[in-house]
Formats: structure tokens, sequence, C-alpha cells
């Protein structure tokens, strides 16, 4: 999972992180509300019965893949867009939080 995250940054996109424990709900409204492009999964069983509008990919098959072992040229902006974290709601409904790559590595360095 590491591996795909670093890959994703790289390709210059960001990613929302989804616990797979998560209510059915908040998956579902998580989901409708970032409408991802492309969903990284364990495995695909891990999405059956939720409103997926982009691509699904399983670990698995990108590790069988002759694609996994090739170098990605970094895309990635300080400006730009690293993950979306989805807040708990207690004060209503979850609300997606944009962080962009300057100001994690500032929480990180921090």
């Amino acid at each position: 999972m590491v591996e795909s995250i670093l890959a994703i940054w790289k390709c210059g996109a960001a990613y929302v992180p989804v616990d797979p424990n998560y209510p059915a709900a908040r998956v579902e409204q998580i989901l409708n509300d970032a409408k991802p492009r492309l969903i990284v999964v364990q495995s695909v069983n891990a999405l059956s019965g939720f409103p997926v509008s982009g691509a699904i990919v399983s670990l698995e098959a990108i590790d069988s893949s002759p694609y996994s072992s090739m170098p990605l040229k970094s895309c990635a902006v300080p400006h730009g867009l690293a993950y979306v974290i989805y807040t708990s709601g207690s004060s209503g409904r979850p609300k997606g939080v944009m962080v962009e790559h300057r100001g994690m590595l500032n929480h990180i360095l921090g």
C-alpha cells in the first residue's frame, strides 16, 4: 500500500484513505463525495455493494503486472494536492479536508 501511495504522488495525483472497517454508509458517503477516478484496493471484493464510478485496481494485480517495476518520473509539486482526509463528522456530515504536499511535509518535519 505504501508503494501505491508513493506511485500516486509521483504521477501528480492525490489519494483518499478509506478504512475498509468503516461503516458501509460512511464508505458510500466518501466515495460519492470524492468521486475517485481510480480506486486501489487490497482485494476487488472489498468494494462489493458500493457505488464505484472509477476504475478499480487490485494490489494483487499490480504485483503481477509487467509495469510494476517501471520507474515513474515525478510530477508532484509542493502546492499540489497530496491527499484528502475525511473528518469524523462530529458536527454533522463528514467533510473532506485537502492537504497539499508542502503542508504534509511541514507536518512531518515540524
